[in-house]
């Protein structure tokens, strides 16, 4: 999914420090949610501190 413009969170919350999806926060995760027909669809781009046991994967926790 690539999308254009800002954000849901950019938006309307341009400061928050949410950890999940504030886009504030340099060292959150910076989930940005988008408008879709059917929703909202979120986009994220794991940075190398979120991998786990071996390069390329990521570990929820």
């Amino acid at each position: 999914m690539r999308q254009r413009g800002p954000s849901v969170q950019e938006e309307h919350a341009p400061n928050s420090i949410c950890f999940g999806c504030g886009p504030a926060n340099e060292d959150g995760l910076r989930i940005r949610s988008f408008r879709s027909e059917s929703g909202l669809e979120m986009e994220f781009s794991p940075k190398a501190e979120h991998r786990a046991l071996s390069p390329g994967m990521i570990n929820g926790g």
